[in-house]
């Protein structure tokens, strides 16, 4: 976001709180310039962060900020974690908030309601002058709470439009990632946890023992795990590469024929969430095969930008995937997603939609 307000014509300053092991402002440069390869910008600085035994992070947070903000003459502050309203607004700086779920703090039902409480009175405040939610059900839920509508837009996330600019052939790709390429291939890229549904693909794998699928994502252990449940249900045909750079994901992406795009409904977000892999699935103009969520579905439209499939429905998943394996690698359906990609939600230009809300 930093870099696509640049290119939009903004000065930008991030600020991050300090770190033990990146101890300037040139070396979190770096490190932002090693992970997402993109040249840095922008402006970085950091705060103090005051921690007493892993605990109180809000409040050490505060007094980092409210000093940092009288250092830095900002004409406008863009904030995703509620513990900075206050400090933002006693600097009497307006502000963004960015909202990406219903639940401010999971860790307790009284800090979650304290924090409720504050962002919706602090809406009220005219230093407020936006208020982003990630999807329209969130928006929905946040107006419904007293959010003003007016304040209110709904932005999903993005995705780096110049990480996607050319399209590469899967055989190039899974070449160069050493990939098998002797059968078509099925890339699921993102987390391995419980309510991910890595089960589900397994079951994929063994109903389609005729296509390589391959789970990208997950620290070691969720991947030996995976591995061995494979193993023991006789699965030649699924791989876990594990980790890689976000650098490496479009790679990945382009070496896939199809895209799973799956989750179940225990993800504690799953009613609200925009997640980041639809946008890069979408920019990389390979077919998508996921489940219809209802923020999914404000994005993707079945048949014409990915097969969806209702939650839960097994079999219904299973006729999705066949019916986008027997699409060409550049079909229209990916195509189309493409498209709608880069026309919607590159970070540029989602940027540009704020800047058009707030008349900048």
């Amino acid at each position: 976001m930093c870099h696509a307000f640049g290119q939009n014509g903004i000065a930008v300053t991030l600020a991050l709180p300090e770190s033990d092991s990146l101890l300037s402002n040139d070396e979190y440069g770096d490190y932002i310039k090693n992970i997402f390869g993109l040249e840095v910008e922008f402006a970085v600085k950091s705060y103090k962060k005051i921690n007493l035994l892993g605990k109180f992070n809000y409040i050490g947070g505060y007094f980092g900020v409210k000093k940092l903000l009288k250092k830095i003459k900002a004409d406008l502050c863009f904030i995703r974690n509620a513990s900075f309203i206050d400090p933002v607004a006693a600097s009497g700086i307006p502000f963004l908030y960015e909202a990406h779920n219903s639940v401010i703090h999971e860790g307790s039902r009284f800090s979650n309601a304290y924090w409720t409480k504050k962002i919706i009175k602090n809406s009220q405040d005219k230093r407020m002058i936006g208020f982003i939610c990630i999807s329209q059900a969130l928006a929905n839920y946040w107006a419904g709470k007293g959010i003003p509508e007016a304040k209110i837009i709904a932005l999903h996330d993005g995705f780096s439009a110049e990480k996607f600019a050319e399209i590469k052939e899967p055989f190039a790709a899974r070449k160069e990632l050493g990939l098998p390429d002797n059968k078509k291939m099925v890339m699921y890229v993102g987390s391995l946890y419980p309510d991910r549904g890595i089960d589900i693909i397994l079951k994929l794998a063994a109903a389609f023992s005729d296509v390589n699928f391959v789970v990208v994502g997950g620290p070691q252990l969720q991947q030996e795990y995976y591995r061995k449940i494979s193993a023991v249900n006789g699965l030649l045909n699924i791989f876990f590469p594990g980790r890689v750079s976000p650098q490496k994901v479009p790679d990945y992406l382009y070496a896939a024929d199809v895209l799973l795009m799956i989750w179940t409904d225990k993800v504690s977000t799953i009613n609200y969430c925009s997640p980041l892999k639809t946008f890069e699935y979408m920019a990389s103009g390979r077919t998508i095969v996921g489940h219809a969520f209802p923020t999914i579905k404000e994005v993707l439209r079945d048949g014409e930008t990915a097969f969806l499939a209702q939650p839960g429905l097994f079999k219904e998943l299973e006729d999705k995937l066949r019916a986008a394996l027997q699409q060409a690698v550049s079909s229209k359906i990916g195509h189309n997603a493409r498209r709608e990609a880069f026309l919607k939600y590159s970070w540029a230009q989602r940027t540009k939609s704020i800047l058009d809300f707030l008349e900048i």
